[in-house]
């Protein structure tokens, strides 16, 4: 009996740790959370269902997720310790390596009402609607990636809870000690107080805490304390903050007299504040670009009309390394152009070391301890700064000019390859020269049409080339349709049930192109009945007898709607991979299906 409940017990441990978990809000399956068919409609089912520590992962499908109907308070919570959500993906994945980055956006949003305009201001009667927080991490260790976060708007009353207060995108839990935040972009979001998108306070006890950021997008954000980001190490931590390849633009921190005892830092404040607190900031291979800092109140300078408030109290340690990063554009609202570094005046880090970076000020006038070497205020000669695009051209000073030591990562915040020729670039974007479209994707596939969609990561490119062939054949066996000035393209005229390769090149200026970007596959569709035989030796493409599928699963996959399905004779049993409990397998009929058995 000790035997059968050990095992029992044993079994109960193996599913509750580790697994993943599905969250696709178009899902027709039994709920459960076990696959991408009975995936959970809802993330805040999915989070219900994370035990309190636990290895496990939630993949979210693309779309729009919403904490609540109308409840302001509600918020996606992460109790679990080590959770990690992954979000973008198109709902069909089986490994994470095939999720694409930035090509089926997951978008948590506090717009409860969907009524939210573009102004960003302390006052809006469109977002009274809105999340106070939309995202609460309560558990340690939580990771999050890939998820679009906008929308917060912590705007309570003084006195109120405080995550209505601070970080409209996402508060975490001042007790826990690290966390994550990768391929993400935080638009968008408000805080009547401190942190904007983001409020990560550490007063957790312990010897280290992590707290970093990579390849994210912080934009039109908006505090009084930080317009990103407030994080406050109050405890006993020796905090590593890390931010790499990602961009702050358009974020702001505006003094209204409400409210907070201060105002400083438009893209972030970041303050050690223990007596035996620590921060060693590093901030690699950023771009921050149009960020507001509006100034001063009662007890604060000019310094801190900053884009980075960087403190310390005077019995904590805080030690700064900026490299290979571009400030540009940042402002007073006055116009003054506002320090990249600055914070109370009685309270300056302890030392900065700043490499290998471009300030408009060329970092003068900043009374930090610390080392400089090969900064200047050269004009980094952005693609188009007055329409957002941030991306170097080929006469910038950003270009060939950073430090290899520092680079983290093998790809820039657009997922080009980061360092090209032998230098890397500064900044969150790396200069390709004229760069093939990538997130190439197909999609409203039929039996004889489908359309392609890409991206071009801010390069220069006037319009695009692109070719298909039947896949395996070379690209010359096809005839090039050019000059595209859009990013999408309807194929007509193809053959049912048969593969194609796509490729696509841009065409730059002086007369420049990108060479063909790698091959996309897709097939189309069979409209004819589709053949099941688990004997049969063929293409298993459900074409004819001889080419049968040898699964009825297989079959149900590529059924398309008023379908028909003929099966020979034999026993079927249905797909019990990816599930924790095989009793769970079952065959998904679709509507209006026809199938049809007792074939020889």
């Amino acid at each position: 009996m000790r035997a059968i409940l050990l095992l029992l017990l044993t079994s109960f441990s193996i599913l509750s740790q580790g697994q993943t978990i599905y969250v696709n809000q178009t899902a027709t399956g039994s709920n459960d959370g076990s696959s991408w068919t009975n995936a959970y409609t809802t993330l805040q089912a999915a989070l219900a269902a994370l035990p309190s520590s636990s290895a496990n992962q939630i993949w979210i499908a693309k779309g729009t997720y919403k904490p609540h109907a109308t409840n302001r308070a509600a918020s996606f919570t992460i109790s679990s310790a080590d959770a990690k959500l992954y979000g973008g993906f198109a709902g069909n994945e089986t490994q994470l390596s095939e999720r694409i980055v930035g090509a089926n956006e997951t978008i948590l949003s506090g717009d409860l009402l969907g009524n939210d305009d573009s102004n960003i201001t302390y006052v809006n009667s469109s977002r009274d609607d809105n999340s106070y927080t939309v995202l609460s991490v309560l558990g340690d260790n939580v990771e999050l990636d890939g998820l679009t976060i906008a929308g917060g708007n912590s705007n309570g009353a003084s006195g109120s809870a405080t995550e209505a207060r601070y970080g409209g995108g996402i508060y975490k839990n001042p007790a826990t000690r690290n966390l994550t935040i990768t391929n993400c972009k935080l638009i968008r979001n408000f805080s009547k107080e401190a942190g904007g998108a983001i409020s990560a306070g550490f007063s957790a006890t312990g010897s280290t805490g992590t707290f970093t950021m990579n390849n994210c997008v912080f934009s039109e954000n908006l505090s009084a304390i930080g317009g990103v980001l407030y994080t406050a190490n109050t405890g006993t931590l020796a905090l590593t903050f890390s931010v790499s390849n990602s961009i702050f633009s358009k974020n702001k921190a505006i003094d209204t007299n409400a409210a907070a005892t201060g105002y400083a830092g438009s893209s972030m404040w970041l303050r050690s504040y223990g007596s035996t607190a620590s921060i060693i900031s590093n901030f690699t291979n950023c771009t921050f670009v149009d960020n507001v800092d509006s100034g001063s109140a009662s007890g604060m300078t000019n310094s801190n009309r900053a884009t980075l408030a960087l403190t310390k109290n005077t019995n904590s340690n805080h030690i700064s390394n900026i490299s290979n990063c571009v400030f540009w554009g940042n402002k007073a609202a006055s116009g003054t152009i506002a320090r990249p570094i600055g914070g109370f005046i009685e309270s300056m880090i302890s030392s900065a070391t700043i490499k290998n970076s471009i300030d408009e000020t060329n970092f003068t006038g900043i009374t930090l301890s610390g080392t400089s070497a090969n900064t200047s205020n050269s004009n980094p000669l952005f693609t188009n700064l007055s329409s957002s695009d941030y991306t170097l051209t080929s006469s910038s000073p950003a270009v060939d000019t950073g430090n290899n030591a520092n680079v983290i990562g093998t790809t820039d915040l657009f997922g080009n390859q980061r360092i090209i020729n032998t230098t890397v670039d500064m900044g969150a974007y790396e200069f390709q020269g004229c760069v093939a479209p990538y997130n190439i994707n197909v999609n409203l596939i039929t039996d004889t049409t489908a359309n392609v969609t890409w991206s071009i990561g801010g390069t220069s490119a006037l319009n695009v080339d692109l070719v298909y062939v039947l896949s395996g054949q070379p690209i010359s066996s096809g005839a090039p349709i050019t000059g595209i000035s859009v990013n999408n393209y309807s194929l007509t005229g193809l053959t049912p049930n048969t593969n194609y390769d796509v490729y696509l090149m841009s065409n730059c200026p002086s007369s420049s192109n990108s060479g063909w970007s790698l091959a996309f596959t897709f097939k189309t569709l069979w409209l004819g009945p589709i053949y099941v035989n688990h004997l049969a030796t063929g293409l298993n493409d459900g074409s004819s007898w001889a080419n049968a599928f040898t699964t009825l699963d297989e079959a149900l996959l590529n059924m398309t709607p008023m379908g028909q399905i003929r099966v020979a004779q034999g026993i079927y049993k249905p797909s019990t991979s990816g599930l924790a409990d095989s009793k769970k397998a079952t065959f998904l009929i679709p509507t209006n299906a026809k199938i049809y058995g007792g074939f020889n």
